[in-house]
């Protein structure tokens, strides 16, 4: 029974490491994944701002920097698409202890802090954003 509550652990914790975190730096990202990304790879999702591509337990992520800190996340699966599971799982890494709300009308989740907003792009459920919401703008990303 241990060695099953152990391996179960292990698992988990290796699926949601695959995530990175917003407001980490290049230097906790490339920790995080266990080795460099690739810089600005395909296209830059947000004009000025480098991205930096890691891949990590079938997880694709763009990571879009600003001032240092990643600001934007932009996760795929690679070779599937993206699950409800992924979706929850990477909801859950970045809560820090806040819930996660989820609005009919617009299609997205935001943070109870109204600090992050998560979405699928219109047409693309197979990728997955998560992003800081800029202060007062009630919830809405920043873009």
């Amino acid at each position: 029974m241990k060695t099953i509550i152990i391996a179960t652990s292990l698992l988990l914790f290796a699926a949601t490491s695959a995530y990175c975190r917003i407001g980490e730096t290049l230097e906790q990202l490339t920790a995080r994944f266990g080795g460099e990304g690739k810089k600005n790879t395909g296209h830059v999702r947000m004009a000025g701002h480098d991205q930096w591509y890691f891949e990590k337990d079938g997880i694709g992520v763009n990571c879009v920097m600003s001032d240092d800190k990643c600001v934007m996340e932009v996760f795929h699966r690679i070779g599937s698409d993206i699950t409800d599971l992924d979706i929850k799982d990477i909801l859950k890494s970045e809560a820090d202890g806040h819930g996660w709300g989820f609005d009919k009308r617009t299609k997205r989740w935001t943070r109870s802090d109204y600090v992050l907003v998560a979405y699928h792009e219109p047409g693309h459920h197979d990728i997955f954003f998560l992003e800081q919401i800029p202060k007062g703008t009630n919830g809405l990303p920043g873009f």
